[in-house]
């Protein structure tokens, strides 16, 4: 489904099957999306993004891949699932069916299970076992470098600012903030607490809207009420009510 943020009808695209983990493509108009391997092993398919056909065109190598984003110069970042998930690996590759895979991410733990790219295409924050429990890491998405692990107590579902100045993730409960710089390298300071909620869990996915507002999915039986977010609060206050 596409779901208008503006108040707009939803759109159901897929009647055929189930369909997950979509992301748009650059241009906005179509979306990839996973669906169960089919008798060729084919994982990923896109779609039109205004419904114009329901047809599905196969996407990427062969295989069984989890989309996250798109690199600087196109390519589709996502994990690669083998042996039903007992290994995960971040890669990158075009969407020709006989791209060649680059890989990014590959350990003997599982990297990737939550992933987001940056803005610019340069940057995935991911998911990882690497230290014994699921923390967020940072790696550029050539594959060159080494990882940087921004989480300290725990972190999944890692998500960019549409800026790319700030990075967040969910630690149990609570939406924690990154403040990062990439102009060199990628630098970060401590995270920060933002807030809490019980309407999101660590399973939940988190992303964030162009101002500033954030989306994620809500917890089965959690309360209907809405959440406000106010960031930079002591500029709007002044703005309302210049000191005197």
């Amino acid at each position: 489904w596409v779901h208008d943020l503006s108040g707009g009808m939803p759109l159901k695209l897929t009647f055929d099957g189930v369909h997950y983990s979509s992301v748009w493509t650059p241009d906005g108009r179509r979306l990839v999306m996973e669906r169960d391997p089919d008798a060729t092993n084919q994982t990923l398919f896109s779609i039109a993004a205004d419904g114009s056909s329901a047809a599905l065109q196969p996407f990427g190598p062969k295989g069984h891949y989890h989309p996250h984003g798109w690199t600087a110069d196109g390519e589709l970042v996502a994990t690669r699932v083998i042996d039903g998930g007992v290994d995960m690996d971040l890669v990158r590759f075009a969407p020709s069916g006989e791209a060649m895979v680059r890989e990014i991410v590959v350990t003997p733990t599982r990297e990737g299970y939550f992933a987001a790219v940056s803005p610019d295409g340069r940057w995935v924050a991911y998911t990882s076992e690497a230290s014994g429990r699921t923390e967020v890491w940072v790696q550029p998405t050539s594959g060159s470098g080494s990882p940087v692990r921004v989480s300290s107590q725990g972190g999944v579902a890692p998500a960019w600012t549409r800026q790319g100045g700030e990075l967040y993730y969910l630690e149990n409960a609570r939406v924690m903030a990154v403040a990062v710089d990439t102009r060199n390298g990628f630098n970060f300071k401590v995270p920060v607490a933002l807030f809490s909620s019980d309407a999101i869990t660590g399973d939940n996915a988190l992303d964030v809207m162009a101002d500033g507002r954030f989306l994620a999915f809500s917890a089965e039986g959690a309360p209907d009420h809405p959440i406000s977010i106010v960031l930079n609060w002591p500029e709007l206050l002044a703005q309302r009510a210049p000191a005197h």
